[in-house]
């Protein structure tokens, strides 16, 4: 069945006038997907700005301050201090571009002309879905360290249902691959495999963990390697240049490291020698036991006093605690501490304005992200990250010509939806991060 210029002629009114009013409808609503929690209130709280790079693409500049002038204090027989001054450096940033298109069926278009309700409620659904989509993908990579991970390894595991840490962020038909930890670019799967199967999740050693089956086995693999999704998407061949190892955001794993995240240097520079200053605080199990936080070695029960630290740590670097971020499962482990007097009712997002509130520490709510990786608490001041957007999700080019005639003769019309942004943070400093606790831990007690 071809499609006609007069197809064309009759689905005309949908690119200027229905296709602007469905993307009104859902440009300012709020998410559908509750499991989103931490990526919206993230705000451009961040200094700097957007500028061209040297490739020619935009980037990020982010200041932050290097040194403090440390002219002065006491003087003696009023003699005057020497006059100094404070030291500012830069991050600088790569933005990166999100994608989202969905094909309109030449069905579609003949509904135009018989049932133009149907139409526009099937195309009201796909820009809900693709809405979703891209918010959902958004808050998954905001926990991310921008390797593109969507579940780790906690052991070598080379058998076709293999075992990753949970949240494994993945679903039934994405076809993936599995990546070396190490090179960032060594495949485990011959071939990328579609995902036939996700289990329920069990904990083991106070760590969750998921079964994701595959057709192939994969092969050589080893603790913190990592499920990426497959760009190529036809489980025809095994190609890094083609999976989802490049192109997110870096978010909440390269932030909150007290060296580099595994992607390399943070911002243009290298936090493990020259600029140490700029890191998170990060209080783990032990030095060896580094980001993703998958080896339960080095994990221990979550109690007051690892949180009075941390807390006390963080406020001396000039830190302050906003909300704390975790897993659904570490909320539960604080709800469920005996030594803990605290409002013991889940946390809850609002609708309106995507506020927060839960069960206290310190007057501070614990809140839980579906998202988040597990057995960490996030004490998360939001003055220290914030996101730079080139564009906003968007229609693109435009509302009135997002939507594109198509010749292939699969598709009418397409339509798209893009943003180009990073997550950034100029005051890491800011930050701090309790990680290596058991999960399930005070449930069993």
């Amino acid at each position: 069945m071809a499609v006609t210029g007069d197809d064309y002629a009759v689905l005309s009114d949908l690119t200027g006038n229905v296709m602007k009013e469905i993307w009104a409808t859902y440009k300012d609503a709020v998410m559908l997907d509750k499991k989103n929690v931490g990526w919206p209130r993230v705000k451009d709280t961040q200094a700097g700005g957007v500028e061209t790079g040297p490739d020619g693409m935009w980037r990020v500049r982010i200041p932050y301050l290097d040194s403090i002038n440390q002219s002065g204090g006491p003087t003696v027989s009023n003699t005057r201090h020497k006059s100094g001054h404070s030291t500012s450096l830069n991050f600088y940033f790569e933005t990166l571009m999100y994608d989202y298109c969905f094909g309109i069926s030449l069905s579609t278009v003949r509904m135009t002309k018989s049932n133009r309700r149907a139409a526009v409620n099937q195309l009201t659904l796909e820009m809900k879905n693709l809405k979703v989509r891209a918010n959902s993908d958004l808050s998954q990579d905001y926990h991310m360290d921008g390797s593109g991970a969507k579940a780790y390894l906690p052991a070598a595991d080379n058998n076709a249902a293999f075992t990753v840490v949970a949240p494994a962020m993945v679903e039934v038909g994405h076809v993936i691959n599995i990546l070396d930890y190490t090179t960032d670019t060594t495949e485990r799967v011959t071939l990328d495999d579609a995902v036939t199967a996700v289990g329920d999740v069990s904990w083991s050693s106070g760590l969750p963990l998921q079964d994701i089956t595959i057709t192939d086995s994969p092969a050589s693999t080893a603790a913190k390697d990592f499920v990426v999704i497959s760009t190529q998407a036809d489980g025809t061949a095994s190609d890094s240049t083609k999976t989802g190892n490049v192109g997110t955001i870096s978010g909440l794993g390269a932030i909150f490291n007290d060296t580099n995240p595994q992607t390399g240097s943070y911002g243009n520079r290298d936090r493990t020698s020259t600029y140490t200053k700029n890191v998170a605080i990060v209080h783990d199990g032990s030095s060896s036991s580094v980001y993703p936080y998958v080896d339960t070695t080095y994990f221990r029960a979550l109690d007051r006093n690892l949180m009075d630290r941390l807390w006390e740590a963080q406020l001396l670097k000039g830190g302050s605690v906003d909300y704390i971020l975790c897993s659904p499962a570490m909320e539960r482990e604080y709800i469920s501490m005996v030594e803990m007097n605290t409002e013991r009712s889940p946390g809850r997002v609002t609708t309106v304005d995507h506020s927060i509130e839960g069960p206290a520490y310190r007057g501070k709510p614990i809140v839980a992200d579906p998202y988040c990786l597990p057995c960490r608490m996030y004490f998360l001041d939001e003055s220290g990250i914030g996101k730079k957007e080139v564009w906003p999700l968007s229609p693109w080019p435009n509302a009135a010509q997002a939507m594109i005639p198509m010749t292939d003769g699969k598709f009418g019309w397409t339509y798209t939806l893009s943003t180009r942004l990073q997550a950034v943070s100029g005051q890491c400093w800011k930050e701090a991060l309790l990680a290596d606790i058991m999960e399930n831990h005070h449930a069993d007690v």
